[in-house]
């Protein structure tokens, strides 16, 4: 269990130094060598370029733990998570970086994470047979992955309406945990 803690431990340290370096280092070395537009957007709110990057750190920093740590059936679950989201991260890096991504190309990219991630999760699904209005539509497996891939799709669409401000998506995403 120590060895677990402090593992953790020296990654959330290796994430906030290397979050601290892409905002130092961001407008003068990587923003302007590569000519990338400033973010234009009506829900702006930094006056100076920021980078939109942090999430290609979080990123980073768990598939480095979910591949390098021998776990247990939760680092499974982690790991297959990270691999069916990559359609979606590979779009939303380029939104972060050239800000010119459609809304119709990151619905497709959700959906598809969505539908790799069952193909790929081998575990139960969450028995949802005593909620009397969709009880019929869950009394198939189809039904109960189809209902669940639309609760991945609107989750992560209503986390990025209220994402942009730094901590506002995390706090939120906590606060749910908390109340569940």
């Amino acid at each position: 269990m120590l060895e677990f803690n402090s593992y953790i431990i020296t990654l959330i340290f290796l994430n906030l130094v290397v979050s601290q370096m892409i905002v130092s280092v961001w407008k003068n070395k990587i923003y302007l060598k590569l000519g990338l537009k400033q973010y234009q957007a009506i829900q702006r709110i930094h006056e100076q370029e920021t980078p939109r990057l942090g999430g290609l750190v979080y990123t980073l920093s768990l598939i480095v733990f979910a591949f390098s740590f021998k776990g247990n059936e939760s680092s499974s679950i982690l790991k297959t998570t990270l691999i069916s989201l990559a359609p979606i991260f590979l779009i939303a890096l380029k939104e972060d970086l050239f800000h010119n991504t459609k809304p119709k190309i990151r619905f497709i990219a959700l959906t598809f994470s969505a539908v790799l991630f069952f193909l790929m999760y081998s575990g139960p699904l969450p028995d949802l047979h005593n909620i009397p209005l969709v009880a019929k539509l869950l009394s198939f497996k189809i039904g109960i992955v189809m209902l669940l891939i639309l609760g991945i799709i609107t989750t992560a669409n209503g986390m990025n309406l209220i994402d942009g401000v730094h901590g506002l998506c995390g706090f939120s995403a906590l606060a749910i945990l908390g109340a569940l």
